[in-house]
């Protein structure tokens, strides 16, 4: 008897720590074209609150939601929704579709309006897989979750696909986002949104207690299919990686936008192996990357098919580290307030594509390295000394380019040059200034000249006057 008790026992605690819900047992059925919604929240309001580990299970076919429906969340759960291929259809846009709930006295709600630290005692992980979602304004919520999966999920036609709030370590792929209507993917803190207008989603939120940091975005799709969307979307959050993923169709204000709000927490950014492909009018495109405020970005491998519209603005940024691109875009980039660039390994570019003034944007951002692969342009090396110096001697002038080993040596002032050097047969054709620390910590300005042979002048043709 005892050990019957002792069985029974067992079963009612694996019961409650590991559960299985499939919403047909609760009278939802695919593709009868009625609502579903109701089914769908009794199913999530019959999980215990302390259980542990919860599956969902869907069938393949088209659930209509009429009205959001609301997941709970439980502190250190894991939450598992396999899709079966299944589709969440809303037959509106004015409600969202899948969101973490919590119960109150007036059932279940939005987490929106809560304190941070409450929702951080609801602090679980989300895996969701296999499911598509259709209409509604935001589709798929994460709020106060680490590790959650979202993986071979597609999004169409909703305002937004994805918002992870306080989403730390979250990592999407192998997704498709089609037909947004505002952005597709967010990754966010809980404060408001000045670029949407929204409220801050917990009351207490700030720029570094409510963060989406350390996430992934990669192998998606993302594709709009009317002008002056953003593709992906983060702000206050840290670390994050956007790798091996196209952004395409029709032209958006960003392809990636992403923004510090000027959080000291908020420290690098990696975007790589990205494909930009649009079809449209360029007035629509602001700029392809936006990035504002981060201190170290990285932008590897970017191929652009819209190569006539900036390809990255970079706004108070610290560092921006731009390599293995392509192509030079004739659009060039833009910078406000940002610190050094550095140009490495980019291939393809046309001998003056360097020299033309807006690739060094008028001026504007100080260039560190430059150089192509393979047939280099030219190269430039930091230094400390004055003048100009190579290991030939000839300043690294060939012809009308400059050869691939020499080295321009910065200056801390304009007029030592013609100490180091007899300029008279010498045009400088770009001085790039670069601000550093000098040996005793005083910040001081350096320059990078850039140099090509005078053109000689052409003497009169005295034969051709004389005969005339």
């Amino acid at each position: 008897m005892k050990e019957l008790l002792a069985f029974a026992f067992i079963a009612i605690q694996f019961t409650l720590h590991a559960q299985v819900f499939k919403p047909e047992d609760y009278g939802a059925k695919v593709n009868d074209g009625k609502d579903d919604s109701k089914a769908f929240q009794e199913m999530f309001n019959a999980i215990e609150k302390d259980s542990r580990r919860v599956t969902i299970v869907l069938n393949t076919g088209v659930y209509d939601l009429l009205s959001t429906v609301y997941y709970p969340k439980y502190n250190d759960r894991t939450t598992l929704i396999h899709g079966n291929n299944a589709t969440l259809k809303a037959r509106g846009q004015d409600y969202d579709v899948l969101v973490p709930g919590k119960s109150d006295a007036n059932g279940l709600s939005s987490y929106r309006g809560r304190s941070v630290g409450d929702a951080l005692e609801d602090n679980d992980h989300v895996t969701i897989r296999d499911v598509r979602f259709e209409g509604g304004r935001t589709q798929f919520r994460l709020v106060s979750t680490f590790l959650s999966v979202i993986e071979q999920c597609q999004f169409v036609g909703g305002y937004r696909g994805i918002d992870g709030i306080f989403a730390l370590q979250t990592s999407i792929r192998d997704c498709w986002v089609n037909s947004f209507k505002g952005e597709g993917i967010l990754l966010r803190s809980g404060e408001g949104d000045a670029l949407t207008g929204e409220g801050k989603f917990f009351t207490n939120a700030t720029g570094s207690n409510s963060q989406s940091n350390i996430s992934t975005i990669q192998n998606c799709r993302i594709f709009a299919n009317a002008p002056g969307k953003i593709g992906i979307r983060t702000y206050s959050s840290s670390n994050i990686t956007i790798e091996n993923t196209v952004i395409e169709g029709a032209p958006m204000k960003h392809a990636i936008h992403m923004d510090s709000r000027l959080s000291t927490t908020v420290v690098s950014s990696i975007i790589r192996n990205i494909h930009i492909e649009f079809n449209g009018n360029e007035a629509d495109c602001e700029s392809l990357i936006y990035i504002r405020g981060i201190a170290s970005v990285e932008l590897d491998n970017i191929y652009s098919q819209f190569g006539r519209v900036p390809q990255v603005h970079a706004k108070d940024c610290r560092r921006l580290f731009v390599t293995h691109w392509p192509y030079y875009p004739g659009g060039g980039f833009k910078t406000e307030n940002s610190g050094m660039w550095w140009f490495d390994n980019n291939w393809n570019m046309a001998e003056d594509d360097y020299r033309g003034a807006e690739f060094w944007n008028n001026g504007e951002i100080p260039w560190y390295v430059c150089h192509r692969q393979n047939d280099a342009i030219f190269e430039v090396d930091h230094g400390f000394s004055n003048g100009l110096t190579t290991p030939t001697g000839n300043f690294g002038l060939k012809g009308d380019r400059i050869s691939t080993n020499a080295a321009s040596i910065m200056n801390t002032d304009m007029k030592d040059l013609s100490k180091a050097i007899d300029l008279k047969n010498y045009e400088i054709i770009q001085v790039i200034p670069y601000i550093m620390n000098d040996a005793e910590g005083k910040i001081v300005t350096h320059y990078i000249p850039i140099l090509q042979p005078k053109k000689k002048a052409t003497r009169p043709d005295r034969t051709r006057k004389q005969s005339q």
